[in-house]
């Protein structure tokens, strides 16, 4: 019940987001804000796919008492997604001027900005299933409320 009503708290954070920005930035700007954030979710699929996957080993791992492996592949999965959103981050900022060009975006205004998000949407799977993987829920707040906050910051 309880990660039920934090997700959905997530899900109003973000609803709150788009108000913001809505009010925030001119029309032209948000009406290019969603494309640019359907892009981001499709670019992080693979480490989220991968993260799913993982949750399941991590849990399994630290219930059999096999703390060691588990420290292993939480290690190997940070390190896939640094490497990840490095690569990401270096692709996107190579299309920057494409991109923001036919979004009609300022690229010294949102350049930094969108190769940060891009880069940082591949570590919030990761932080999830650290924490579901352990099963510390009281810990599984951080991801939902920080995601949308550090969004929103950049």
């Amino acid at each position: 019940m309880i990660v039920f009503i934090v997700s959905q708290g997530s899900n109003a954070f973000y609803m709150l987001q788009k108000i913001i920005l809505g009010n925030v930035l001119a029309p032209d700007d948000f009406g290019a804000f969603d494309p640019l954030l359907s892009a981001m979710i499709l670019a992080s699929l693979p480490i989220t796919i991968t993260c799913h996957v993982a949750v399941k080993s991590i849990s399994r791992l630290k219930e059999l008492g096999r703390f060691d492996e588990m420290r292993t592949l939480i290690s190997d999965l940070a390190l896939l997604t640094l490497v990840g959103s490095f690569l990401v981050a270096g692709v996107v900022f190579g299309l920057s001027d494409f991109v923001l060009s036919r979004l009609a975006l300022p690229r010294e205004t949102y350049l930094y900005p969108m190769v940060g998000l891009f880069a940082f949407l591949w570590w919030e799977p990761f932080c999830f299933a650290v924490v579901r993987g352990l099963r510390d829920y009281r810990l599984m707040t951080l991801p939902y409320v920080l995601g949308p906050a550090i969004m929103f910051a950049i």
